[in-house]
């Protein structure tokens, strides 16, 4: 009789927990959403016949991607923080997440993109707006930290940027002249940019 109970409760808890995702699915492309904290993940259909996806991000640990804003020296991790609501929704058809405190709001809108050779959406656009509520002025600096797990298997590059290939962590500022960055998988079939 005990058994029964302990399950029916894991069951209950593990409904719970799945009510606070979002999803949102377009093409090839699965982005999920905890609504609770703001953390996302993003998939891609490599098995369409199994309906398999793989993570494009480390899926073991989602709260190692994240963003953060520095605001006056101070740092604030927006999935951590306690001084910024989360607020996820559509706006025009697109996912949203919003972080809003009394003197900043951090929106993140998710839009699909389709590459000229794919007939199906193959990759997520982020436009991220961050913006001033308070009545000061602030200096402000955003951190976008996008934990991909791709091109880490052994031998493999985890990225590559114009003509170079990063293997060890380095800072890249506005004037590297770098428009992209992209990690692909050890089959060279996904690739996040």
């Amino acid at each position: 009789m005990i058994s029964r109970k302990l399950i029916l409760l894991c069951l209950i808890f593990s409904a719970l927990i799945n009510l606070s995702a979002f999803e949102f699915v377009d093409g090839n492309i699965r982005l999920t959403i905890n609504e609770r904290n703001g953390l996302f993940s993003l998939f891609y259909l490599s098995d369409p016949e199994r309906m398999r996806y793989e993570p494009l991000f480390y899926s073991a640990e989602p709260a190692s991607s994240f963003l953060a804003v520095n605001i006056d020296g101070r740092i604030y991790r927006l999935d951590q923080s306690r001084d910024f609501a989360k607020n996820v929704e559509i706006q025009n058809g697109y996912p949203v997440i919003t972080f809003e405190s009394n003197f900043l709001r951090v929106s993140v809108v998710f839009t699909p993109v389709r590459t000229v050779s794919s007939p199906f959406t193959n990759g997520v656009g982020m436009t991220i707006t961050v913006q001033n509520t308070g009545d000061s002025s602030i200096s402000a600096g955003l951190r976008v930290l996008i934990d991909t797990h791709l091109g880490e298997e052994r031998g493999s590059v985890p990225f590559s940027i114009s003509d170079q290939d990063i293997t060890r962590e380095i800072i890249l500022n506005k004037d590297s002249g770098d428009r992209y960055w992209i990690s692909q998988s050890r089959s060279k079939n996904i690739s996040l940019m």
